[in-house]
């Protein structure tokens, strides 16, 4: 199985991975152990934390690649928000709104809104502050999304395609 996510923890020495074997895991860097896990309902494309580390994002979806084992998947283009405390990693909600995988995922550095991109080209923007509802979808890119990432001040995202197109974005107004 493939491991497709490692993100570190923002504020502690603690990383997440997630991959094919539809489970979350929390490291201690120091020690090299296993912290915290929890079963996903499918596989995870990517992974994210919350600024203030108490929230983790498992983007869901996509195929397995190999012999029979490309199956239809239930949770292609949904969104699992996990609670982080004390250690426990617990689902609390799943959004679906993709059509295919989530593949890539970020907060802005307030931690007021989440951002997901997914391989049917869009940009799904959830408000972290409102029970993570769609509050806008962004159709631009041409192709599937590989990453996101936001600027140092909060002002700018930057999306990539999975076929290298580059869109600097404006997060004021959600525009290119």
């Amino acid at each position: 199985d493939r491991l497709h996510s490692v993100v570190p923890h923002p504020l502690r020495q603690e990383c997440l991975t997630a991959g094919n074997d539809k489970t979350l895991r929390v490291w201690n860097l120091e020690t090299k152990k296993l912290m915290s896990h929890v079963d996903l309902p499918d596989i995870a494309r990517c992974g994210c934390y919350a600024p203030n580390g108490q929230i983790v994002i498992a983007g869901l979806g996509g195929d397995v690649l190999g012999k029979d084992r490309t199956l239809p998947r239930d949770f292609d283009g949904k969104v699992a928000i996990i609670s982080y405390l004390q250690g426990v990693l617990n689902i609390v909600h799943v959004a679906g709104d993709a059509q295919e995988a989530i593949t890539c995922c970020s907060f802005t550095n307030s931690g007021g809104k989440l951002y997901c991109g997914s391989l049917d080209s869009n940009i799904y923007v959830y408000d972290a502050l409102d029970s993570f509802k769609l509050v806008n979808t962004l159709k631009v890119h041409s192709d599937g999304l590989a990453s996101i990432d936001m600027s140092v001040d909060g002002s700018f995202m930057l999306t990539n395609g999975v076929e290298d197109e580059v869109i600097t974005w404006d997060l004021s107004t959600d525009s290119p």
